[in-house]
């Protein structure tokens, strides 16, 4: 099995786990979260090797790091982050929304850049930071 397809498989089941929250919790809880700072995780996981699963490449990720791909890797996770809160967040909208009247969002550890000078080359790098960090 490749890193995607175990990334699928973590998608079905933390939407089974969503699931169950909605539906014991949901009379109590108005406003949930699927992933706090999805952002950091993908980075910090999978880029820098910081922190769990330690996975990252040269020149990106921390001394000693062999095993991952920090090109790639981020990327995908983030990529599966986002299908499983789109996917958690349809779940809740067609089962629990009409009934508990809730809302289901996002969080992400939000980076603020200023550029360096006003020139088009610094504005332009600021705004491609913001997009990297933020624009997910």
């Amino acid at each position: 099995m490749n890193m995607e397809d175990g990334l699928v498989e973590k998608q079905k089941d933390y939407i089974a786990y969503a699931d169950v929250c909605f539906r014991e919790f949901g009379d109590r809880v108005l406003h949930w979260t699927t992933f706090n700072e999805a952002n950091i995780f993908a980075l910090g996981g999978y880029d820098f090797g910081l922190s769990a699963p330690g996975r990252c490449s040269y020149p990106f990720g921390a001394v000693n790091c062999t095993k991952g791909d920090s090109t790639s890797e981020p990327y995908i996770v983030a990529h599966h982050l986002l299908l499983a809160h789109a996917s958690t967040v349809r779940l809740y909208r067609k089962i629990y929304k009409a009934m508990q009247h809730g809302f289901v969002g996002i969080n992400l550890f939000a980076y603020w850049y200023e550029p360096h000078t006003n020139t088009i080359e610094d504005v332009k790098a600021t705004q491609r930071a913001h997009e990297f960090y933020v624009g997910w």
